[in-house]
């Protein structure tokens, strides 16, 4: 044997079989592992999000609760009747309440709805251009 190798030893020969099974289990692992990847990007985006949102909800709030009691005390100074300041700031944050209650399609839901759509849309395009570049490399 002179280390030449035909088409015909290539045919019979079982490790090319075993080969080509290996590297397909190897693609099967490398497009989960993809998968996950993506899973756990999506998740953390996710994440990251909510949390971004709870402490600007949570300092909102003391802002707000700060805002209100100045606007509560000068007005009480200006009418005359804390009674009636705190009916009259009270009244504002109802009437803010329901405008937002109003809207709550348009402030909300479909803006929650857009970022999950496009967690989801992210997850499932293809990541890899016909060059093998990544989308948005060079």
């Amino acid at each position: 044997m002179d280390g030449y190798r035909t088409s015909e030893d290539a045919r019979t020969d079982s490790t090319w079989g075993e080969r080509t099974l290996a590297d397909l289990k190897d693609y099967a692992g490398c497009r989960a592992d993809s998968a996950r990847l993506a899973l756990i990007d999506n998740l953390a985006r996710l994440f990251n999000t909510l949390f971004a949102v709870a402490v600007l909800i949570i300092l909102v709030g003391i802002a707000t609760v700060f805002l209100a009691m100045a606007l509560t005390w000068a007005l009480a100074l200006w009418i005359g009747s804390l009674l009636y300041a705190l009916l009259i700031i009270g009244g504002v944050f109802l009437l803010a309440a329901w405008a937002v209650y109003l809207r709550r399609d348009r402030l909300i839901v479909d803006r929650a709805v857009r970022m999950l759509g496009r967690m989801v849309h992210d997850a499932t395009r293809v990541k890899y251009s016909t060059e093998g570049k990544r989308d948005g490399e060079d």
